[in-house]
């Protein structure tokens, strides 16, 4: 077990300010991030990373006459706080997402530059647990997101995807990315181009009072913190363009497989009128679906994997409206069963189409492409 952290005790001669929550009696190594030090063990450090191991094997030239345990990092003092705080106390993600992923991005950010292999994949995972690279992880997410009266809240628990797509970029990520860019593309544009506010900095050094800001820019000031974050202007092309395709795709969709259906050869309905019941209520849910009613109650009139999804739904719904009457749509059984099957293929067609909406690869290029990063051995950038 880690020694307690010690109270902070300022030294006159130090221009750095103390980490509270990493300030060890028998800390052997000092590392300056910005303006704040953290003191800490070099053993953990050199245990869980290759490159710190070999960047602490080298004679290091001191930073005071009396201390030559001292490291320069550049990095932003905020993500070295969350990266020790996964070293020292575990990785473990206790709060909803959205809550998470600043303590997430953080330490994966400097788990890929520093190499530090099990973090890396943790928090790798939970990004593709919730920006999946499958069908199936999506609609899980989806249903996790959606309340028990049915409203769907997806903000509640899962950061903006804004956040998500700009770690991607910055770290070279791209299996995420997908799901990311289809989470984002269902907004309003407005929405999308006014952005996401950032999270809030921490205030992690002794003293309690908020971080001033950095000299050096690791550390954003106040005045920066009070804007929004963006997306970059390629992406946020890609995003509007991703939206355009979507709402291509299931145009399509509809006037190839939902127009011209005709029913089941075993459909019961074939002696009535050449199964008319079971023709009308496909045209019934083709012009509900044009409408796009279920979406726009939900605010997800532009998402097509759910309006594909609710063509199924329709199918089984028994609040049809007609005259004063409520019921469910004449179609039987065969024509039913045939109709979702054909939906349920055209969801899973969308889903492979859904990187090339956003110019990327499919899925499994993605993939192998995020295993050969992580396998690249990154650079170091320390001053030693």
């Amino acid at each position: 077990m880690p020694t307690s952290p010690s109270p902070h005790r300022p030294s006159p001669r130090s221009p750095y300010r103390t980490s509270s929550d990493f300030c060890f009696e028998d800390g052997n190594l000092t590392l300056c991030v910005g303006q704040f030090e953290f003191r800490i063990h070099r053993g953990l450090l050199g245990r869980h990373s290759d490159v710190f191991w070999d960047m602490l094997s080298i004679q290091q030239p001191m930073l005071h006459d009396s201390d030559p345990s001292r490291v320069i990092l550049h990095d932003n003092p905020e993500d070295v706080h969350y990266l020790l705080h996964a070293l020292y106390d575990g990785l473990y993600f206790n709060k909803p997402f959205h809550k998470d992923f600043p303590f997430l991005a953080a330490t994966l950010r400097l788990s890929c530059k520093y190499f530090i292999t099990i973090p890396k994949r943790r928090c790798l995972s939970r990004l593709l647990q919730y920006f999946p690279t499958t069908l199936a992880e999506w609609d899980r997410r989806e249903l996790a997101s959606t309340d028990s009266t049915g409203r769907y809240c997806p903000r509640d628990n899962l950061p903006s995807p804004i956040l998500v797509i700009n770690l991607a970029r910055s770290l070279h990520l791209e299996s995420f990315l997908p799901a990311a860019f289809y989470d984002l593309c269902r907004y309003g544009t407005s929405k999308t181009v006014v952005g996401t506010p950032p999270f809030p900095s921490l205030s992690f050094y002794s003293g309690g009072a908020p971080a001033p800001s950095e000299s050096n820019g690791n550390a954003p000031s106040s005045a920066h913190c009070s804007k929004n974050v963006h997306l970059s202007h390629n992406d946020l092309v890609l995003t509007f363009r991703g939206r355009e395709s979507g709402q291509r795709a299931l145009s399509r969709f509809v006037e190839g497989y939902i127009a011209p259906r005709e029913p089941s050869p075993t459909c019961l309905n074939k002696n009535i009128g050449a199964g008319q019941c079971c023709r009308e209520a496909f045209h019934l849910v083709m012009i509900n679906t044009l409408r796009s009613v279920g979406g726009i109650a939900s605010g997800r009139d532009a998402d097509p994997l759910y309006t594909l999804a609710q063509m199924v739904e329709m199918m089984h719904r028994t609040d049809w409206i007609d005259g004063d009457t409520q019921h469910g749509l004449r179609i039987c059984l065969p024509c039913k069963a045939d109709f979702a099957g054909a939906v349920n293929a055209g969801r899973e067609e969308t889903w492979r189409q859904i990187p090339g909406w956003f110019d990327l690869d499919d899925y499994q290029a993605l993939l192998r492409r995020d295993e050969d990063v992580q396998q690249d051995r990154p650079l170091m950038s320390a001053v030693v």
